[in-house]
């Protein structure tokens, strides 16, 4: 499970980059990005980050409406192992 000290960095780093759910489902999540065109390098690298790891299925990026959209193993985040490894990736480009 995500500690509340995860959720805490979690929320900062959703403010800061203006990030927004649109859509969620159990494995599937669509979040709207205000400064996907001001990170696009970022955002690539990332992205390609998170496509290799295993429980990552698909990332799709509409430039734009500013949205990205993931699949992904829901019940992985039961996993202290992905969940840390995903915090990594997100702490590479943050």
């Amino acid at each position: 499970m995500i500690s509340p000290i995860t959720k805490l960095k979690l929320v900062s780093l959703a403010a800061k980059y203006g990030v927004t759910v649109e859509k969620f489902t159990p494995g599937e999540v669509t979040v709207h990005v205000e400064t996907l065109h001001q990170l696009k390098g970022q955002i690539n690298y990332l992205i390609s980050d998170f496509r290799d790891d295993p429980h990552v299925y698909s990332i799709s990026v509409d430039e734009s409406e500013n949205l990205v959209h993931i699949i992904y193993d829901h019940d992985a985040l039961e996993e202290t192992e992905t969940i840390n490894r995903w915090l990594n990736i997100l702490d590479e480009y943050t």
